[in-house]
């Protein structure tokens, strides 16, 4: 029995081992598969890094198709497509000529080079979220039509329209951004604008070139700033800026910075601004304005004016200054004009007063005022001699309640409560 056992001892010592490296081996080959997908992704990814590189014309066409799967936005098309990286994992799609149309109206927005970047961890898992846009080179027809609605250039028969009001055209803008589909969007830039305005209301057209447009997102809080300068053929340009900013759907805040714009041009975009029609000169200054529910509230303004002249109307002599500014804030839903301070100094002398006025809208369209009743309180005047008095005048503690109407410019003053030189004059009407 032992010696039996003794050569079974031997013939298993004899047998080789188990073969049990071949799960080690299948791990080793996987992973050298594995590392060099993500080695060749890494060089793919370094090599399109900042370059790109054109799609073949079959895709290109399958993308169009793709792009055009909105139902609710205007047809969509490019002359070229290609693709690259901005960084790791952050794919990039450059469009050449894109071109916004409806078949129905023909008509379109003609574009540049748009650059999108995509969210690389979303992009991965089949989400396509748009981190970044840039686009350079836009041109942009803008018409406000006789009812006082924007035509933003295009019409889209699919759901939406182009032509606004202006709180719809807000309305939409932070539609866009507040959209789950555009919450990865940190950044959009569009250079090279040009936008032809066209105002069929006033019956008047300006161009404005060199554009900016920007648009950032900031823990939550959506700014916007686009900034144009209006080419108008004078020695020093005339710029503007505009400005939005907000967080939340239908509370946000408006500014606008103007730079030597003409001043009768700002005083026909909006009804507490007609006055302005009568100045002949340009003027610089900031306007701020916030938006509450979905509409805009008190509109705060600081304007500077150069020299120029107070238009006096048919058969009169204008009335020129060589310097002037305001402060005043407009309630729409009162059509009040809160005036903080007039300042105008001239060859006539210097006037500073304060006061508010009540708008008047006795026109069918009401997009313009028709005159005002101004509650005037002259803190200080000092009047050189003029043709209608012969000795300097220096007026003080004054109070008068005016009516100005328009069209025709008439200007009547009701009752007024002055000291002048020192003594008080009351019960003075003037018509001019």
């Amino acid at each position: 029995m032992s010696k039996i056992q003794t050569e079974k001892e031997k013939e298993e010592k004899a047998e080789p081992p188990p073969r049990r490296g071949w799960v080690s081996l299948i791990s080793l080959y996987m992973g050298l598969f594995l590392f060099s997908i993500i080695l060749c992704a890494g060089l793919l990814v370094t090599v399109l890094q900042d370059r790109t590189l054109t799609l073949p014309k079959t895709i290109q066409t399958k993308l169009n198709v793709f792009l055009n799967t909105e139902p609710d936005f205007p047809e969509i098309s490019f002359s070229s497509a290609e693709i690259g990286f901005s960084a790791i994992l952050n794919p990039k799609l450059v469009l050449e000529g894109v071109q916004f149309s409806d078949d129905l109206t023909g008509s379109g927005v003609r574009l540049g080079k748009l650059e999108v970047v995509f969210d690389g961890s979303k992009f991965i898992t089949g989400v396509v979220a748009p981190k970044s846009t840039r686009l350079n080179g836009a041109v942009l027809d803008v018409t406000r039509k006789i009812d006082g609605s924007f035509d933003l250039g295009f019409d889209v028969s699919s759901g939406i329209t182009t032509t606004l009001s202006v709180d719809e055209v807000f309305k939409k803008i932070e539609g866009f951004f507040v959209d789950e589909e555009y919450r990865s969007l940190e950044k959009g830039e569009i250079d090279q604008v040009t936008v032809n305005y066209t105002d069929q209301l006033n019956k008047r057209a300006w161009t404005f070139d060199g554009g900016r447009l920007r648009a950032e997102r900031d823990d939550g809080r959506v700014t916007l700033r686009i900034d144009l300068a209006l080419l108008s053929g004078g020695d020093e340009p005339a710029t503007v800026g505009i400005g939005y900013e907000f967080s939340t759907d239908g509370i946000g805040e408006l500014s606008a910075e103007i730079h030597n714009i003409p001043a009768g041009d700002l005083g026909i975009q909006a009804e507490a601004l007609t006055w302005l029609s009568f100045v002949n000169g340009n003027l610089s200054g900031s306007l701020r304005s916030t938006r509450i529910n979905g509409e805009f509230d008190e509109l705060n303004a600081l304007l500077d004016f150069g020299q120029g002249e107070l238009l006096a109307g048919k058969g009169n002599k204008n009335i020129p200054y060589s310097k002037a500014k305001t402060y005043f804030s407009y309630s729409p839903k009162n059509e009040r004009l809160d005036i903080d301070l007039i300042l105008i100094e001239s060859d006539w002398g210097k006037l500073s007063a304060s006061g508010y006025s009540l708008l008047l809208s006795e026109g069918e369209d009401g997009h313009l005022s028709d005159g005002m009743i101004l509650d005037l309180e002259v803190d200080s005047a000092e009047l050189q001699s003029t043709p209608w008095w012969a000795e300097n005048v220096k007026i003080s503690e004054a109070t008068s309640q005016i009516k100005i109407t328009y069209s025709p410019l008439q200007v009547d003053v009701g009752q007024i409560q002055a000291r002048v030189n020192g003594q008080i004059l009351v019960d003075l009407a003037v018509q001019v």
